[in-house]
């Protein structure tokens, strides 16, 4: 999947809550990142926000030694194919039209 496959798919299933980077992450090893193109940059940019997803569940461990594999940590600031991936799964599976990296969900207008 390339950069602008990546922001294609999320533009359609996310609500644009900010102004983001034009970069999609693909992958990350110690202080380097690539995007979707293979382009490799330095990772300066500290955490936003995090989430609360209790404490070693077998399943989220294994999730997170999959993903750790790949990219342990990307800001909501830059776009990645998998968090677009969840918007889609998530507005498939859901009455939402769109979705902000899962956690803020709208619901289709009704009518008067």
């Amino acid at each position: 999947m390339t950069s602008a496959d990546v922001f294609a798919r999320n533009a359609a299933h996310e609500i644009g809550l900010y102004a983001r980077q034009p970069l999609a992450l693909a992958r990350g090893s110690g202080c380097s990142v690539w995007d979707a193109d293979g382009k490799r940059y330095l990772d300066f940019f500290a955490g936003v926000a995090v989430n609360s997803l209790g404490q070693c569940h077998p399943a989220v461990v294994e999730a997170i030694r999959r993903q750790a594999g790949e990219l342990l940590h990307v800001s909501n600031h830059y776009h990645t194919a998998i968090e677009g991936e969840l918007a889609e799964l998530l507005c498939r599976h859901s009455y939402a039209s769109a979705s902000s990296s899962a956690t803020a969900v709208r619901r289709p207008s009704r009518p008067r």
